[in-house]
């Protein structure tokens, strides 16, 4: 009954609002009177803005610090399935190619909006579809050192078919806006299936990274943390999977930060 309501709901209006959270949180967009009615939420969004400025040199400076939002570019024809795309084009120019970017990389098929139509005469869709950990991507492009930062805890049970979402929610958003290939894609789990494979490998290379020419690591919280829904609201579940995740960061990256400087904490 509640996936029922969620399918139902997604066909107005979605269920994670990425168009709030980008074009009302980080583009700093107020509405109503006065600098309290931030968004609707009662504050003072600006502060919270996007530094485009900064963003931008820092994205284009040589040696700088590069985005590459990685997305599911998704096929209308039959024949063909959805494929993992980085996308750069504009991004580090121009804010609405960015923000534009950022939102396709986030559309989950049903849940969180429809697919985002690119620049480049493309339709994208969240990366779950294509590439559910997206290193791939990195070692594409030739990076030396990756570092996965998993959403859900060390050991974690990845169901092997399709569940109520793929069935009830994702496929049928995709198949109402012709995206057949996409849907059936889910329906027969082929991204799970690479998620195993990405778990498995991950696994391994964590173990080999030392004597491989590109380093790939990652970081999850312990195995048997509660793992937290991803559409669960209650800030006490909320605010404890924030803090499993910085602890597990901290174990992992502090021995890092004090190397050599003879402290440690």
């Amino acid at each position: 009954a509640a996936a029922a309501k969620i399918a139902e709901s997604s066909r107005a209006a979605a269920v994670l609002d990425l168009d709030f959270l980008i074009d009302r949180i980080m583009a700093g967009s107020n509405c109503g009177n006065g600098a309290n009615a931030g968004a609707g939420v009662g504050v003072d969004v600006s502060k919270y803005a996007l530094d485009f400025a900064a963003f931008s040199r820092a994205h284009t400076r040589r040696g700088g610090t590069t985005l590459v939002p990685v997305a599911s570019e998704l096929r209308c024809a039959q024949q063909k399935r959805p494929r993992a795309q980085a996308l750069r084009d504009g991004i580090g120019e121009d804010r609405a190619a960015l923000f534009d970017a950022l939102r396709a990389s986030a559309r989950v098929p049903g849940i969180a909006g429809a697919p985002v139509a690119l620049r480049d005469g493309r339709v994208y869709a969240d990366a779950l579809l294509t590439e559910p950990i997206p290193y791939r991507s990195a070692l594409r492009d030739g990076c030396s050192h990756i570092l996965v930062l998993r959403t859900r805890p060390e050991q974690s049970r990845v169901p092997t078919a399709p569940g109520v979402y793929e069935r009830l929610i994702a496929a049928r958003a995709l198949r109402r806006l012709s995206h057949h290939a996409a849907g059936e894609h889910l329906l027969a789990g082929r991204h799970l299936a690479r998620y195993r494979a990405d778990l498995r490998f991950l696994h391994n290379a964590q173990q080999q990274s030392a004597q491989q020419p590109q380093s790939v690591a990652y970081i999850a919280v312990p195995a048997r943390t509660r793992e937290l829904g991803q559409l669960d609201t209650r800030r006490a579940r909320v605010l404890g999977g924030v803090r499993a995740g910085f602890a597990a960061a901290y174990e992992a990256l502090n021995p890092l930060a004090t190397a050599g400087s003879g402290t440690s904490t």
